[in-house]
């Protein structure tokens, strides 16, 4: 009787041992990375290299330039440069991407394809986002954004005003669309970011296990001794796909010696 449950016991022992180390196995399966960019570029020999182009009431011809592949879901995106009548295309300063796949817009910069808002100065910030929600209609389903920020930006040397639409749920996401508009009222510049799990509402660790792991690899960027006499700050948080796995992408400034930096750092 004695044997029989000096065995129960030992296995009651080593199952709940077992759980343990099981569950010591899976509260460290997250990993720190420094994202230095957020695609891959290459050429592709088979797309078309030149497409027209309409984007509210205005047309381009466009010359294909090149395709990235997102670091963040993996999809292909592909680069269109403005096509001069001469058929010479300023491709550094005038772009448009789209999803190879869908063949959506997801990026212009340095093209004015809306009428410029007039008196925009005179509007207010909800004035501002309405017309401009009503202007790019056709790009974006303002509906799903809970978040809205616009700011003025004095001084700017390009730009008067930035607009951010965003998806918030207990921490940003990484569905947003930015906006840049000149003094004019022209709508300069417009980026469209859509990669987000749909079934997850928060951080994937827990703020201590995040300081550890950020600061874990900030000592291995800057070496010990830098990192001791250094201080850092976390100033954004976006729940992100990194690789099309669920992810959490943080935004880091590193102050130290009088100088500062921001690194971009992905947990995942």
């Amino acid at each position: 009787m004695k044997k029989n449950l000096l065995r129960l016991i030992t296995l009651i022992f080593m199952s709940i041992s077992l759980i343990f180390s099981l569950c010591s196995c899976t509260l460290n399966t997250y990993a720190c990375e420094v994202i230095e960019s957020e695609s891959e570029e290459f050429v592709s020999e088979t797309t078309t290299k030149e497409r027209i182009f309409k984007i509210g009431q205005s047309t381009y011809r466009m010359q294909y330039l090149s395709s990235q592949k997102s670091g963040f879901t993996g999809e292909v995106i592909e680069r269109y440069g403005i096509l001069e009548p001469d058929g010479t295309t300023d491709h550094i300063l005038q772009d448009i991407y789209i999803d190879a796949k869908t063949e959506e817009i997801i990026l212009f910069h340095n093209i004015n394809p809306y009428p410029a808002i007039e008196n925009i100065e005179k509007m207010s910030d909800s004035e501002i986002k309405e017309t401009v929600e009503l202007l790019l209609s056709d790009l974006a389903d303002f509906s799903q954004y809970n978040h809205f920020e616009l700011k003025r930006l004095n001084g700017h040397p390009l730009y008067a005003y930035s607009l951010k639409w965003q998806v918030k749920r207990e921490i940003f996401c990484n569905i947003s669309v930015r906006v840049y508009i000149t003094s004019d009222g022209s709508i300069d510049s417009f980026d469209k970011e859509d990669a987000c799990p749909t079934d997850i509402e928060r951080s994937l660790v827990s703020d201590a296990e995040r300081n550890q792991l950020i600061e874990d690899k900030l000592k291995e960027e800057l070496g010990d001794e830098t990192f001791a006499r250094s201080e850092y700050e976390i100033f954004s948080e976006t729940l992100t796909y990194y690789n099309n796995e669920p992810a959490v992408i943080y935004s880091v400034e590193i102050i130290g010696n009088g100088f500062s930096q921001v690194k971009v750092l992905v947990i995942h």
